[in-house]
């Protein structure tokens, strides 16, 4: 079952379709396949109930996604357990196993540096009369953790969060337990003073513990028979940015490379037979203590994301090889490769696509020879260039890098310790005195259990491809967090997220990213009401315009999620956020200097490539800035308005009305129709007139010319990937989508040079893989198929379609209730036809050349002259 399913539902890696229990079997039968898997809660229930020592959050049922997923996963695991499928997450997505009271102490390896680099195993063997039917634990640790039972992976964490919101994993280990033996094994890394920007870290720290009474023989306290050992085959492989070294583009803020030495490395450490004796005791460090209580370290709240999923994927290509003939089946993993000795060789593999997780090689023999392997999203040209991405002829990888010197034993699965991104990987290998063998090298992509539900066919052959791209990159990125690029920075920002979170509701109808991401820039906010531009982070970056973007983070979840109060309670946040803004306004009504920087977008124009805010406005007396905070006083009334507080919505509309007058006061150039940038008028954008658009500055006919006269103006400054986002948006409120193909043109470019995902910038690419230019998958169902939410909560939904140059479109949008879907074709001149169908219980409205047609439940006929 577990290599058909992976065969299914991974052999097309691009859609990245995982599925629950009930798409396989249908609900009747998936619980006829696993009637056990449903009993379990009601079991565990009746056992906390005898023991009274647990209390679960029982706020509110758990939804039939999570069922069905648990059952999946249940289901798979019973069918094949070699295969390893991690366990799922039984806290999502509803919390069912809160602890109120921890037994378990923090622990750690006694003889370290306990903040500095070190990579350490945990072991608890211990001995069960049967296997059991469930093992609950939780389990956690600093910075990250694997867990393995009896040998298997079984979960990776913790979800990052910061030390006042530490989370913990909550799974079930049954599966993977036996009667007889057992051991528990953990390896926990500390990356050290060079660890990634998005891991808040205490001290190199580990914790377990047992859900009830009878798993609490796995409980990490002072004198528990846990066991502890430094590994001290790893050392850290820093990799050089600032020079280019290793990468090139810039800032680079995820973990180091990985060296590991094997003759150091204990030999199956993780396997019950395995002698531990020598080792230590764990150290205690610590008690533990919840989210919202006092504590001296951590502050426990449980994970809030599904746990990731892994599946086997081959590299595609052999694109070249020096000094060794490579097997022609050792990409298939059906032939070895040998290297002989004393003699260097080099193998560069193509995947086709740029992916994330972790790559395993396999290898034997080979003592004392030297591996390196290199990843990278593309090659490069000796000018640094990158060009077409599926051309290799005069281009060379540069990479993040792991070594690995080999010590002549016969096999050995390296993998490293952190995500690795790549389309191409080189295998350097460099040998003494003996042969080595690479046996196999397998990628174990690995993401969040993302099934994507939309729908877009069209007649236009490269919106399918470019749709197709932008999923890809949404996919990939969305791990425990969200990240913002797959291989440089991998940090959760509040632009990026706010079009990557938005990409994954609109592709799978999973609210869970937008919420976390709303939670935990939330967490960082400042005393003068300003979030940092990216959470979690062990530094502090402020970009006020990204606490604007969590003001319509917060619009957005009130018009998709029915949920008003998770809304209502951050009416003091929005506050907070408007508060930095009113006191920052100038004389003349712009808003002033910023508190680090502003960020705009990336600008491409020759005097200032790549700043992020024209540098007349860096310090302020910025329109598009100042244009921002009005628009979001327009959205933080119809939150206010929302939660029931009447008198803030006024007083935010009064403030925004000031605002815009203001703007036109100082920076509207009525010659040319457009506003400046700055007072001085010598910069004109289109991104501040869009912005104008967005804050509804004149009346809607007004707001059409505009609109018109910055799609057509090509003296004006014009906005990269991420702001574009805007552009589709007011195209789809002002009934102008049909010119939607006038701002895809940067997407277009990208398939001649064969990108596989989206980039970060259009003039100087870095990132190969950034979900903030992900935004076309969104608007090719909200501006072309034209469904949006009619109200908050998404309680009804207009739908008007856009098609512009389609002749046909087939839509669907995955709403809550069920999927919205959209078949229509053009007829005529003027006219359209076809089909809608809302699901049961959901009302709309139709409009097709301003004329309403009201929609009920169930699939409509659609014929418009």
């Amino acid at each position: 079952m577990i290599g058909q399913f992976q065969m299914m539902h991974f052999r097309n890696a691009e859609h990245l379709q995982f599925i629950t229990a009930d798409r396989v079997f249908g609900k009747r039968r998936a619980k006829e396949q696993l009637p056990a898997a449903y009993d379990e809660r009601s079991r565990l229930r009746q056992e906390e109930e005898k023991t009274g020592k647990r209390k679960r959050s029982m706020e509110s049922k758990p939804c039939a996604m999570k069922t069905c997923l648990f059952v999946l996963c249940m289901y798979l695991l019973a069918a094949g357990e070699a295969a390893g499928q991690l366990l799922p997450e039984l806290n999502y997505p509803q919390v069912q196993y809160g602890v109120t009271r921890w037994d378990a102490k923090w622990v750690t390896c006694d003889g370290i540096a306990e903040a500095d680099y070190a990579v350490v195993m945990f072991r608890r063997a211990f001995t069960l009369p049967e296997k059991p039917a469930h093992f609950v634990v939780h389990v956690s640790a600093d910075n990250r953790y694997k867990l393995y039972v009896n040998g298997t992976l079984a979960v990776m964490g913790p979800q990052g969060s910061d030390w006042r919101h530490w989370r913990y994993e909550t799974v079930d280990l049954a599966p993977y337990l036996q009667a007889g033996d057992n051991v528990i094994t953990a390896e926990v890394v500390n990356w050290g003073p060079d660890r990634f920007f998005g891991i808040m870290s205490i001290r190199t720290a580990f914790m377990m513990q047992g859900e009830t009474q009878a798993e609490s023989l796995v409980n990490t306290t002072a004198g528990s028979p846990w066991k502890a050992c430094r590994n001290e085959a790893y050392r850290p492989v820093p990799v050089n940015w600032i020079y280019g070294v290793d990468v090139v583009g810039g800032f680079y803020a995820t973990n180091p490379g990985d060296s590991i030495t094997l003759a150091a490395y204990p030999q199956d450490w993780t396997s019950p037979s395995f002698d531990d004796s020598a080792w230590l005791p764990a150290k205690w460090i610590w008690n533990i203590s919840n989210e919202g209580e006092g504590g001296f370290f951590w502050l426990m709240k449980p994970r809030t994301t599904p746990q990731v999923v892994q599946s086997a994927q081959r590299f595609r290509r052999v694109m070249r090889s020096e000094g060794v003939p490579v097997a022609p089946g050792f990409i298939r993993g059906e032939q070895p490769t040998v290297i002989p000795p004393h003699s260097k060789a080099f193998l560069l593999l193509d995947y086709e696509t740029v992916t994330l997780g972790f790559p395993e090689l396999t290898l034997s023999g080979g003592k004392e020879a030297v591996v390196t392997l290199r990843y990278a999203e593309n090659l490069y040209n000796p000018d640094r260039s990158k060009g077409d991405r599926n051309e290799i002829a005069g281009k060379h990888i540069r990479g993040v890098r792991d070594v690995i010197v080999s010590d002549g034993r016969p096999e050995f699965r390296f993998s490293p310790t952190w995500y690795r991104a790549f389309r191409f990987v080189q295998i350097e290998v460099e040998t003494a005195g003996e042969a080595l063998v690479l046996r196999d090298y397998v990628h174990r992509f690995t993401a969040a259990p993302l099934q994507r539900r939309a729908v877009f066919e069209c007649d236009n052959a490269d919106y399918e491809k470019i749709d197709g791209i932008c999923w890809r990159t949404a996919a990939i990125c969305t791990q425990d967090n969200l990240m913002s690029d797959a291989y440089y920075e991998q940090m959760m920002y509040v632009g990026d997220s706010w079009v990557h979170a938005m990409v994954n509701l609109y592709m799978s109808g999973e609210s869970i990213w937008l919420r976390n991401a709303i939670e935990q820039f939330d967490f960082s906010r400042m005393p003068d009401g300003n979030i940092t531009a990216c959470y979690p982070l062990k530094s502090t970056f402020i970009t006020p315009t990204f606490s604007l973007v969590w003001v319509a983070m917060l619009y957005d979840f009130m018009m998709y999620c029915d949920d008003r109060t998770f809304v209502k309670q951050y009416v003091q946040s929005i506050r907070s956020t408007l508060y930095w803004f009113e006191n920052n306004l100038q004389e003349n009504g712009l808003v002033g200097k910023p508190v680090d920087g502003y960020f705009v977008d990336w600008y491409d124009d020759a005097d200032f490539a790549g700043a992020g805010i024209y540098p007349g406005a860096a310090k302020g007396n910025s329109a598009t800035v100042t244009l921002h905070y009005a628009a979001t006083l327009r959205l933080a009334a119809d939150l206010f308005d929302y939660i029931g507080l009447p008198e803030d919505a006024t007083t935010c509309r009064r403030k925004a009305e000031k605002v815009k007058i203001d703007v036109i006061a100082a920076c509207w150039d009525a010659g040319r129709q457009l506003f400046a940038e700055t007072p001085d008028k010598r910069f004109f954008d289109e991104r501040t007139n869009i912005m104008a658009i967005a804050a509804q500055v004149f009346d809607r006919e007004e707001q059409k010319k505009l609109l018109a006269r910055c799609l057509d103006d090509t003296t004006l400054s014009k906005p990269t990937y991420y702001f574009r986002r805007r552009h589709f948006n007011e195209m789809r409120r002002l009934g102008e989508g049909r010119q939607l193909d006038k701002v895809m043109d940067v997407w277009k470019n990208l398939l001649p040079l064969h990108l596989t995902t989206t980039p970060e910038r259009v003039g100087k690419p870095r990132s190969e893989c950034h979900p903030w230019s992900a935004w076309p998958a969104v608007a090719f169902v909200h501006v072309t198929a034209g469904i949006a939410p009619a109200e908050p909560g998404y309680k009804s939904v207009n739908i008007e379609p856009a098609l512009g140059t389609l002749k046909y479109i087939k839509a669907s949008y995955p709403h809550y209730l069920g999927d919205i879907t959209v078949d229509l074709k053009k007829k005529g001149a003027n006219g359209i036809e076809g089909s809608v169908l809302l699901p049961p219980g959901l009302k709309g409205t139709f409009i097709w050349r301003g004329q309403p047609i009201s929609l009920t439940g169930g699939e409509q006929k659609i014929d418009c002259p």
